[in-house]
């Protein structure tokens, strides 16, 4: 048998070789039965490929008898064959790729989806819990709300001293400057302590924590400057109440 390199006898069923190799190779096939019914079975293996794609290769009548006019249809056959065969592998790689990067976008698209979903449900969650525990706070037998008034400025404070827990909500209150902010004394046995500062374009119709004391005997707002101060400015007291 003629050994020929596999590469070689592919590049001829294919018909890539020069026309001196692809002739030399014809008559080696003629003289050589194995060489012969290898190359055979590589045609039929791209045969294959276009009959398993459905397409249908071109019908030959054996109306010459001659060896040279057999070669002439084998090559004829072959290079017919191989177009098909190349013609369809490449739109098969060509579909896949851009099956593949359609599905890959379409994935990524979704993954971003489900992940904002589940961002958007765990803060609507967090917000749902927030709202109840508010609502149980306020509806809670011992929760108290004390309101301070003073021309037309309305703050209602929250306070339970059964949790120890405070809460403030501004109804009505002039705006402050940026160097200013109102701040919440708690009197105790005659000493002004502080309950935290807030901010009245943050707060108004909002419920905000301030902190609970004990023995608070009253409740009372002043104006300090931004940061809040270590004892309150009397002199700026907005309004005070007795609890």
């Amino acid at each position: 048998m003629t050994r020929i390199d596999s590469d070689i006898l592919w590049s001829y069923v294919l018909g890539e070789l020069p026309s001196e190799e692809m002739s030399r190779i014809d008559t080696l096939r003629q003289s050589d039965s194995i060489l012969d019914k290898e190359i055979d079975s590589l045609e039929r293996s791209a045969e294959r490929v276009a009959f398993d794609n459905k397409v249908k290769a071109p019908e030959y009548k054996d109306v010459f008898t001659g060896p040279d006019q057999k070669t002439a249809i084998r090559n004829k056959q072959r290079s017919i064959n191989w177009r098909l065969f190349s013609g369809i592998a490449a739109s098969l790689v060509i579909g896949f790729m851009i099956g593949g990067w359609f599905i890959n976008q379409d994935l990524t698209k979704v993954q971003e989806e489900q992940i904002a979903l589940n961002i958007e449900l765990e803060k609507n969650k967090v917000q749902l819990e927030e709202q109840e525990k508010l609502i149980s706070f306020l509806n809670h037998r011992d929760t108290e709300a004390y309101t301070l008034e003073k021309d037309q400025k309305k703050v209602v404070v929250y306070w339970n001293p059964t949790s120890k827990t405070a809460k403030l909500k501004t109804l009505n209150l002039p705006g402050l400057t940026s160097n200013e902010t109102y701040q919440l004394w708690g009197d105790v046995d005659g000493v002004m302590k502080n309950l935290g500062t807030f901010d009245y374009s943050k707060s108004r119709d909002q419920i905000v924590d301030i902190s609970y004391l004990e023995r608070v005997e009253s409740l009372n707002i002043t104006i300090e400057p931004a940061g809040g101060s270590d004892h309150p400015n009397v002199s700026r007291l907005v309004m005070n109440k007795y609890i």
